[in-house]
This record gives structure tokens, C-alpha cells and sequence, in this order.
């Protein structure tokens, strides 16, 4: 109901009043203008009355919306389970679409960093017994979906990699990754400053390198230009040189630096049964995602028959 109706009705119901009154002082004898006069002065003032009548109201709703509140909640409070079941509904339901509006955010209205991200193809291996969940993928099945792939460009690996900074007097918890050295010609964005990974960083015993993040660049060296060479302290034992810094909301800033994989990986990783590593692919021009999921179906159903107790029964997804 539109909020201005009970005003407009106390309105009609006030005129009517005068009107009655006025007829009432018509029959007295009196003319008619005497007798309007007579009722506004009996009345009062209209314009006051009706702003008093219309303040009430507005105090007798927000009085009927706590009434309401106070109803609702002993409700709750006497039902605990039902209460507990609402709240996490709503939890739920809340929940469900703010990662829904942040996908479609990511992926619908905000451009990826990355040039021709429609080429981009992220792969992983799925058990057969549980479609939706994401096993990632083994070393080894990673080099042979590299080696022996027609539809990519190329092919990298990933895998999350996390240290303590120890520069200047408060050591910080940062978050990167251990990259293969094909990682940023596949998502083919070049640094600011310095070079990124190259496959010779990318073999075991190579001299420790890492590549900082815009925001690790700026909040933790001062966007120090002069920060390709400078001996970074991340971890316990080892310590970087850092040999170059990407552009500002490459990887969406989530990251603070990329290391080489063969630097940080354990022996015991290469192999087909540590389901770790990520996946990521840039498609050769004129080829489709679904080109690239029927290639490495292909090729796991192959890896599969040459290796059957390290990948029984997984998929591609």
C-alpha cells in the first residue's frame, strides 16, 4: 500500500469534519463565510493537526516493527534447531552468491591480464568415483601432456609455494608459486623490471632466482628500481636473487613471488602418484578447449594402459 494513503484519508476524514461543522453553523442562521470561519477556529489549526496525526503514525510503525522484532526473536530463541537450520540457510544462501557474483565479476566483467585469455586452458585430472573434485596432476603426467601435445602452444605447471620474507625487522608469512619455466610464455605477459624464469634457472642445482609481484615490489622494497640482482631473503636456508618484477595485477596480485619448480620440488614429486601440480595451457590459434579435452583424454586413457597402478581411473577435466 503506497504510504501516502492513510495521510490522504486523515485529510478527507478532517474536511469532512469542517464541512459538517460548517453546515452545522449554516443552520444557526449564520452566512456561509461566517460559518467556515467558525469551524476552522473550532478545529484549530489543520496543517498542525495533520502534522501531528502523520508523526504518530510514523512512531506507531517503527512501535509496531519492534513489537515485531521482539516477536520474532523469542520465536527463534524458543525453536533453537529451527534457528540453527535458518541461520545456516541463509549463511548458505549468502554465501552462494557472493561467489557467484565474484566469478561472474572475474570472468564476465573485469578483463583478464592476460593477452587472448579465450586461448588460456586450465587442465586437471578428476577421479572417475568423484567427478567434482580436482586432483590436480602428477609431474610426470604433466611432461608427457607436454611433450606429447598437438593442440597447445605450450604447457606449465604450477604448484603453491609459501615462505617467510626476512627483510628488515618484522619477518612476514608471503604466498608464491613454483612455476615451471613455460609459465609466463603462457600466460605471455613480460615483467617491468628485469626478466622472468628461464629454462636454465629451471634445472636442479641452478642458482636460486625469484620473481617479485607488483605489490610484494612496492610494499616490501619501496618499488626499489634498482631491485634485479638484490639478494632477497625468503625462507630459512636459501636466499634469491631477484631478477625481475611483474606488472601490477598480473595473477590478479594474489601472488607474491614465482620461484623455479626444480628448485623447491622433492625427489619423490616426480613421479605418477603425488596429485599436486596445476595445469595450465595456452591453445594454438584456431584450436578449442574441446579439442584439447579429447587430446588429453586421449593421452591419459594411453598414460593409463602404460602405467595402470599409478593412474587407475581418473579422467580429465
Amino acid at each position: 500500500m503506497d504510504s501516502r494513503e492513510p495521510n490522504n484519508d486523515f485529510d478527507k476524514e478532517l474536511r469532512n469534519h469542517l464541512d459538517l461543522e460548517a453546515e452545522e453553523n449554516l443552520a444557526e442562521g449564520i452566512s456561509a463565510r461566517e460559518a467556515q470561519d467558525s469551524a476552522r477556529r473550532a478545529f484549530g489549526n489543520t496543517t498542525i493537526i495533520s502534522e501531528d496525526v502523520r508523526a504518530v503514525w510514523h512512531l506507531q510503525w517503527l512501535e509496531n516493527l519492534w513489537q515485531d522484532a521482539r516477536y520474532g526473536v523469542r520465536q527463534l530463541r524458543k525453536n533453537p534447531t529451527f534457528t540453527l537450520v535458518a541461520i545456516i540457510t541463509l549463511a548458505l544462501g549468502i554465501g552462494a552468491n557472493t561467489a557467484m557474483f565474484s566469478i561472474a565479476d572475474a570472468v564476465l566483467w573485469r578483463s583478464m591480464p592476460y593477452p587472448h585469455p579465450e586461448q588460456l586452458v586450465v587442465a586437471s585430472e578428476v577421479p572417475r568415483s568423484a567427478p567434482d573434485s580436482f586432483l590436480g596432476t602428477t609431474y610426470l603426467t604433466f611432461r608427457d601432456w607436454q611433450s606429447r601435445s598437438t593442440v597447445f602452444q605450450n604447457l606449465a605447471a604450477t604448484m603453491p609455494d609459501q615462505r617467510i620474507l626476512r627483510e628488515g625487522s618484522d619477518p612476514v608469512r608471503v604466498n608464491g608459486v613454483a612455476v615451471t619455466h613455460d609459465f609466463f610464455d603462457v600466460m605471455g605477459v613480460s615483467p617491468i623490471l628485469g626478466r622472468v624464469i628461464s629454462k636454465s634457472d629451471d634445472v636442479a642445482g641452478a642458482p636460486p632466482v625469484v620473481v617479485l609481484s607488483h605489490r610484494m615490489w612496492t610494499e616490501r622494497f619501496g618499488g626499489d628500481p634498482n631491485i634485479v640482482g638484490r639478494t632477497i631473503h625468503i625462507g630459512r636456508t636459501l636466499t634469491f636473487s631477484a631478477i625481475g618484477v611483474m606488472p601490477a595485477g598480473f595473477d590478479d596480485d594474489s601472488v607474491d613471488y614465482w620461484v623455479p619448480m626444480m628448485l623447491i620440488i622433492p625427489p619423490n614429486f616426480a613421479t605418477r602418484h603425488v596429485w599436486i601440480f596445476r595445469t595450465v595451457g595456452r591453445l594454438r590459434p584456431g584450436c578449442t578447449a574441446a579439442q584439447a579435452q579429447a587430446e588429453l583424454d586421449s593421452m591419459l586413457q594411453q598414460i593409463e594402459h602404460d602405467f595402470p597402478e599409478a593412474n587407475r581411473g581418473n579422467d580429465v577435466r
